[in-house]
């Protein structure tokens, strides 16, 4: 996954060279440019991470019904255990970094080159 949105903000960070261009020509900051693209990725990453828990709560409760109707065990799928909020942060954590490096491209956006005409 973690590959997934480093490839994904970067190929977008390189798409939208012209955007980022014209954002720091109406006066954004470098370092409101390299922000957006990091919460970007920790968005992305974010949103991903509770989609795998709420898949994983999903597939365990279809396997709780299916055992329970098999063997008679019964057991608690959506029981939230303290180790899924700390994975889901350090999930976001490393999307966040996953995303540095488009970030530090966007960052590196040179205006004038970005938005000559294109021929």
């Amino acid at each position: 996954m973690l590959l997934y949105v480093f490839v994904a903000m970067y190929s977008a960070t390189l798409d939208r060279r012209r955007e980022i261009a014209t954002m720091r020509a109406l006066g954004a900051r470098r370092a409101t440019v390299l922000a957006i693209v990091l919460v970007e990725s920790g968005t992305l990453a974010a949103i991903g991470g509770i989609g795998g828990i709420l898949a994983g709560h999903a597939a365990a409760y279809l396997a709780a019904t299916v055992l329970a109707q098999t063997s008679g065990l019964v057991i608690q799928p959506f029981r939230l255990d303290a180790v899924q909020p700390a994975v889901l942060a350090g999930v976001i954590l490393l999307g966040t970094l996953a995303g540095l490096l488009p970030a530090l491209l966007a960052y590196r956006t040179e205006v004038a080159e970005n938005l000559a005409p294109l021929s």
